[in-house]
């Protein structure tokens, strides 16, 4: 967590937790509810972690986003603290999620000004350090940190200097973190030779065959659509079989991807879904439909998501209409 590096006085502190307001405190209570399905115990929880923001940060600084602070380290460390001394093993899936769900809120945030929360992902990352930690000889363990630390490798260049996101086909792979990835590289093929392996080792191969590839066109797309097909077989979730329908539009066209792309368009979970309309959009521009890659663009402007991210997609559908415009006067 990225603290101030003196300590606060009471009165800041204090400020600090005000400054939240009702609907910060609302988002912490939202997020905690759904990591502990029981909205008595995350009520529980958060009175505990602002009790604790009070002891902690006049002694260590208030923390840059007292938001995030409060939604991982208190939580997830709630969380983590009792399991650990009882029964780990037998709630390592409840655990497994928690740590999850919080690197991927900070990977992409749902909400907010910011695209990526850089305090949730480092709090994810060293919370799956501890379960390694725990239990290093579990394959899922070593799956889950193995695909955080891949997927974070490619931080330095997710974002460009406005803080927008940048796709993964344009980001420069130069400025990845090969230290964070040899370190997940080797874990990965540590989980996917391990008795046990599953849902989070068959992601962290994934993600090894992106981190492996020298651009987007050398990717082995093939082989990471036989990784999706696995990776069903033990989570057969729309999200997982769109992730499946890219990587088979990669590997044979974008027409095949676009077929299996609009085969999940009925899906309820996925309508609400912003990352499926733009995969939509982005292979509906491929194939040269610019009016029904528009619409998706619209649709996904219309779902929650990060400021930044809503700026992206502004610019992507502005570049799309005025392109078209261009074409027709061509014409």
């Amino acid at each position: 967590m990225t603290e101030s590096p003196e300590a606060s006085s009471a009165e800041q502190v204090h400020s600090a937790l005000d400054q939240l307001g009702p609907e910060g405190r609302a988002r912490v209570l939202a997020v905690t509810a759904r990591y502990f399905s029981d909205l008595d115990l995350a009520e529980e929880v958060v009175q505990e972690a602002m009790v604790q923001a009070l002891r902690t940060w006049g002694k260590t600084g208030v923390p840059r986003v007292p938001e995030a602070w409060l939604t991982t380290a208190e939580v997830a460390h709630g969380l983590l603290v009792p399991v650990a001394t009882m029964q780990l093993r037998q709630r390592l899936a409840v655990v497994q999620r928690v740590v999850y769900v919080l690197y991927a809120e900070g990977f992409a945030r749902s909400a907010g000004q910011d695209h990526i929360c850089d305090d949730m992902t480092a709090e994810a990352i060293r919370l799956a350090r501890v379960l390694r930690d725990l239990l290093p000889g579990s394959a899922e363990v070593t799956g889950l940190l193995a695909l955080l630390l891949l997927t974070q490798g490619r931080r330095p260049a997710r974002t460009d200097d406005a803080g927008r996101p940048v796709p993964l086909a344009e980001q420069d792979r130069g400025r990845w973190d090969r230290v964070l990835i040899e370190e997940g590289l080797d874990l990965a093929q540590r989980a996917a030779s391990s008795a046990g392996a599953a849902s989070y080792a068959v992601q962290a191969a994934i993600a090894a065959v992106h981190a492996e590839a020298a651009d987007v066109e050398s990717t082995d797309w093939p082989q990471i659509a036989v990784l999706y097909r696995m990776l069903e077989s033990y989570d057969p979730s729309p999200v997982v079989r769109l992730g499946r329908a890219v990587a088979l539009g990669r590997a044979q066209g974008p027409r095949v991807g676009l077929e299996h792309v609009e085969d999940l368009a009925e899906e309820e979970a996925l309508q609400r879904y912003r990352p499926f309309h733009i995969a939509h959009a982005m292979t509906l521009e491929e194939v040269g439909d610019h009016e029904a890659a528009a619409a998706a663009y619209r649709r996904a402007l219309q779902l929650p998501g990060n400021a930044a991210e809503d700026a992206y997609l502004t610019d992507l559908l502005t570049d799309l209409l005025t392109g078209s415009i261009g074409a027709q006067v061509s014409e």
